[in-house]
């Protein structure tokens, strides 16, 4: 794998997010990553506690955000990439998708979370990915690694796993900067990256139900992503909404 990323890993941490913040304030470098066997204090999007289980990946990493890159809202695509090309190389034949922003999902089961964090030129990107076991959250299904490669879950190793996911992260991070040829992605062209996520998700015309801040339900069809990432969601009146914050449940049809 090319030494554009260097993996720290420690026994335990109350947060691998907040441990690199305190590392990006002094004197942290793009491409340093953060594991950590044991996570005693994580946190998940929207202020939610995250669940420690034994064997699973916590790891945060720094992205460096120049004023003539894209925009960094794009860097939640990023790694909702990355990590769901880090869990389809391990699964077997079952569906691995993307949900806006970034929920890797098998069927209506989530994977982990990702939680992105802003300070000054320097952004966190966290991850949680369930390796051996998924936390019990009422009112959600979550899965393991381990349930969709049963056959090689006792090789699951979080450290593996984890350089890995820094593998697909550098890779997509470049994407994200860079287009095919090698030069910067002009401001005036639609990222590359849209497109990348767009292929690992839900296909447009998904019916998807959108909690905005207030809780209240907003139902339409996933009509693919603004060139910030926003996701569109068509109504039933035909008009597009744009949606930047909420928590996204794709609604499926249950035959009777």
């Amino acid at each position: 794998m090319p030494a554009a990323f260097r993996i720290q890993s420690v026994e335990q941490t109350g947060s691998t997010n907040s441990d690199m913040l305190k590392h990006a304030a002094n004197g942290g470098r793009e491409g340093d990553w953060l594991r950590a066997k044991r996570q005693l204090a994580g946190r998940g999007r929207l202020g939610r506690e995250w669940q420690e289980e034994t064997g699973n990946l916590y790891a945060s990493t720094i992205i460096t955000v120049a004023p003539d890159d894209p925009p960094a809202t794009l860097l939640a695509m990023v790694a909702g990439i990355a990590f769901a090309k880090t869990v389809i190389d391990y699964s077997t034949a079952q569906s691995v998708l993307l949900k806006w922003p970034n929920d890797v999902m098998v069927g209506a089961a989530k994977m982990g979370g990702i939680l992105l964090e802003r300070q000054g030129d320097m952004v966190i990107a966290g991850f949680g990915l369930n390796i051996h076991s998924a936390p019990n959250i009422a009112g959600r299904e979550t899965i393991a690694l381990a349930n969709i490669c049963p056959d090689n879950a006792q090789s699951l190793d979080a450290a593996l796993v984890c350089e890995k996911l820094a593998f697909y992260f550098s890779d997509t991070l470049r994407l994200w900067r860079d287009n095919d040829d090698g030069e910067k992605n002009a401001p005036s062209t639609r990222n590359p990256v849209l497109d990348s996520w767009c292929a690992l998700a839900h296909p447009v015309g998904t019916m998807v139900s959108v909690s905005d801040i207030h809780g209240k339900p907003i139902k339409g069809q996933f009509a693919g992503l603004d060139d910030d990432g926003a996701m569109r969601l068509l109504g039933a009146d035909g008009n597009i909404a744009i949606i930047r914050a909420g928590d996204v449940s794709l609604i499926v049809d249950k035959e009777e």
